[in-house]
Order: structure tokens, then sequence, then C-alpha cells
């Protein structure tokens, strides 16, 4: 039963451009708060260009199936990997530099963890 394996825990993460114009007024009003409070002037504009890194955490399991051999002991190959959210911050550019900062309200990092998650799931893990 070579070939299955599981994990537990493995850190990943993407980057995304951030699509303002999807999120409701007070997700808006939160980062640029956020903005502010970190000493940074901007608008919502502003944010459109900004970069998002979404920070995920990964466990699950692949059995890549048993294809040979007597029917009775063959089966499809299976698997699960659930990613919940680890961090997400937003890139802010400030003097032709970015200034990295963290969402800190989860229920807003859980709305832009839940609106990028296709691309959450497509990132492929190393081995």
């Amino acid at each position: 039963m070579s070939g299955k394996t599981s994990w537990k825990d493995v850190h990943g993460e993407t980057i995304v451009d951030f699509e303002n114009s999807a999120f409701e007024q007070n997700v808006l009003d939160y980062l640029v708060a956020l903005a502010k409070k970190n000493g940074l002037n901007l608008s919502e504009d502003e944010l459109l260009y900004s970069p998002v890194t979404i920070g995920f955490l990964s466990s699950g399991y692949y059995d890549p199936g048993v294809y040979s051999g007597p029917w009775e002991d063959s089966y499809p190959e299976e698997g699960d990997d659930e990613r919940i959210m680890e961090s997400v911050s937003i890139s802010i550019e400030c003097r032709d530099e970015y200034k990295e900062i963290h969402v800190e309200d989860k229920k807003i990092a859980e709305i832009i963890f839940t609106h990028y998650f296709e691309d959450v799931e497509a990132v492929e893990l190393e081995d």
C-alpha cells in the first residue's frame, strides 16, 4: 500500500490582486482605517492596486488507489485537503516601497480569505 500520504498543518500562501469592488463597504472602511492607523493615508481606489498575501494551513491525505491485481482489492484514488486561514495581510505602496499591514479583525480576514478561496485551493504545496 505504498504511495499513501498524509499531512497536517502545512503552511502555504498565495498573493492575489485586491479587487475592492467585490467587497462590502464595511471591509473597505476597515482597510482604509487600518492603513491610517499604520500611518498611511489612502483612498479605497488606492487599495485596488494593493497585493494581498493569504497564509493558510493545509491538512489532508492522498491515496493513489489500486488499479491492478484482483478486482476485489482494487479501489479508486481518493484524498482530501482542508485549508484554513492562518493570516491575511495587505501590501500598500508608500513612497516607492510596500508596507505590509496585517488584517487584525478576524471577521474581515475571513471575508477576504473566503473571497479568494479558489486561489488558495489552487496553490500546490511542496512535498
